[in-house]
């Protein structure tokens, strides 16, 4: 395939890479990252541009995050935030992450279905579910 191609399908900025694949939707975040509000936003942002106004399941990974504010949290769990979003898996990768995962599974509620996982296998068989 060609790479020019490819790149069309990633998007990068300075707190995440996206990109679709298969129908699905990734995203991790860059190496020890604070995430606020100001760049919940931006992540958001280009989520959208890069969805080109067609809602797909998204699969995020908590590697590589430092730090995730409570209005960050709330602007993710919004229906502005979970945008073009059909349903949302969250991999995490340490018992650090997990116990944010379910702080934010617990008070924010996200707007769309949402679980969080262990793997990235079983996220993906559950985000394949309705593809």
């Amino acid at each position: 395939m060609n790479q020019n191609l490819i790149e069309k399908f990633i998007v990068e900025n300075e707190y995440t890479k996206l990109w679709i694949e298969d129908g699905i939707m990734f995203g991790e975040y860059k190496e020890d990252v604070t995430i606020d509000l100001t760049a919940a936003q931006k992540v958001v942002s280009d989520r959208i541009k890069l969805c080109k106004n067609i809602a797909y399941p998204f699969l995020g990974t908590t590697q590589g995050l430092q730090n995730l504010s409570k209005e960050a949290r709330e602007y993710f769990s919004t229906e502005e935030g979970t945008r073009f979003m059909k349903k949302l898996a969250i991999v995490t990768t340490s018992s650090i992450d997990k116990m944010v995962g379910n702080f934010f599974l617990k008070f924010n509620h996200p707007a769309v279905p949402t679980r969080l996982f262990t793997n990235q296998e079983d996220a993906l068989k559950w985000l394949k579910e309705d593809l």
